[in-house]
């Protein structure tokens, strides 16, 4: 049977998996669950630039609630990468130094990522960070700024006190056996029958290892925001800062956001909207707008997040003059970002790091690709053999009505 679909479809050999999987999920359950088969399927997607780019997503409410009540294969192949990967980085020999470079903290995870860690891996080499792994320009530094900026915990790097250890390389040579076949094997495999959106929420998920006494500060944070544990929401992030200023990114209005925000809500019966911003006037704006209810953290002092009108305006050359947006920028930030992902819709800007955290962590949890709109620019990972910056993402939203929420 396997081999007379594959000449019936006349595929090439690397594309078998995708198309078992599709039959598959016509046999399982017939809707349009192939949105959730590959990044390029999805809304407005398309490849450009060497990365998967995606700027809307709006199943039906059928599909959504099939997909929320199923248990999607994709999973279970990131459980697989996810083990590849663990065993890529118990062997040492021939290690790849990686650093973390030191933008807004949200570039800093991502470029860490997309930048550093991914491609060593991709190389069949566990990562092991350099003895001065913080990149502040031209300098490189054991102190991470957001860590020294933040007063949450009592030290000033990011891995081994806010984040578990990336690798246990230090100090520490084994042999390594089939490294380029364990890895290379899983990620061909994984980003072939998934796409980019996917990969890049299993590789995050993975990944994502705050410390126990910050894990614990985290859901303090969440528990503080929602009244349930399973809240009904849509999640809008609003980005302002160095977007409104920056000539390659947008500063779209918010109106654009509460609009597709009204949609998903009354399509997909999620009453809540969840608002991660820093800009006071914005919660100001929703509260006024929005008819129904709006949580957002509300222990954040936005007050201090104003856009400045000096020259060096961006959130990393404010740290390293010292200046504190808040005494824990790191923790409010992941605050967010874990609240969000406790929805079951997003909303924000593809150009915004932040955003592709918060939605990369609401695929996983949720187990599918929620609907998601982006304000500007497009969702979606570099392909890891070509990552252009983010901001060669920035573009205009695509109009509601092509995204089938007109």
């Amino acid at each position: 049977m396997r081999l007379l679909l594959l000449y019936l479809a006349g595929c090439r050999a690397g594309d078998h998996d995708l198309l078992i999987d599709r039959a598959y999920w016509a046999r399982r359950l017939p809707l349009t669950l192939t949105e959730n088969g590959s990044a390029n399927d999805f809304g407005r997607c398309g490849r450009r630039w060497g990365f998967d780019a995606c700027k809307c997503y709006a199943p039906s409410l059928d599909t959504v609630e099939a997909l929320s009540s199923s248990s999607l294969a994709w999973t279970q192949d990131a459980s697989r990468l996810a083990a590849a990967i663990a065993r890529l980085q118990s062997h040492c020999d021939e290690a790849v130094t990686v650093w973390m470079p030191v933008w807004g903290l949200g570039g800093s995870l991502i470029a860490h990522l997309d930048e550093y860690v991914i491609p060593a891996w991709a190389r069949g080499r566990a990562a092991a960070l350099a003895e001065r792994p913080y990149a502040q320009g031209e300098a490189n530094s054991t102190k991470f700024l957001w860590a020294a900026a933040d007063d949450t915990l009592p030290c000033t790097t990011w891995y081994g006190c806010y984040w578990d250890p990336l690798s246990p390389c230090d100090g520490r040579r084994r042999l390594l056996v089939r490294r380029h076949a364990v890895w290379r094997r899983s990620v061909g495999r994984f980003e072939r029958r998934w796409g980019g959106l996917l990969f890049r929420s299993a590789v995050l998920a993975h990944w994502w290892r705050p410390s126990p006494v910050l894990r614990d500060k985290i859901e303090q944070g969440v528990r503080a925001i929602f009244s349930t544990e399973t809240p009904r929401c849509v999640a809008v992030h609003v980005r302002r800062g160095d977007a409104c200023r920056t000539p390659w990114r947008k500063c779209p209005s918010i109106n654009i956001a509460l609009r597709a925000a009204r949609l998903f809500s009354d399509r997909y019966g999620l009453p809540t909207l969840f608002l991660a911003t820093d800009d006071e006037q914005v919660v100001r704006d929703v509260r006024a707008t929005w008819e129904k209810k709006v949580v957002w953290q509300r222990s954040l002092n936005r007050t201090s997040y104003r856009r400045r009108l000096a020259e060096e305006y961006w959130i990393e050359a404010r740290l390293a003059r010292g200046e504190r947006p808040s005494p824990a920028p790191i923790l409010e930030t992941l605050i967010d970002v874990e609240a969000a992902s406790h929805c079951s819709a997003f909303i924000g800007g593809g150009d915004a790091h932040v955003a592709e955290l918060m939605l990369a962590r609401m695929i996983f949890k949720l187990g599918f690709v929620p609907p998601f709109y982006a304000t500007a620019g497009a969702f979606g990972p570099r392909a890891y053999a070509a990552r252009p910056s983010s901001h060669t993402k920035a573009g205009r939203a695509v109009p509601i009505d092509q995204c089938g929420l007109g």
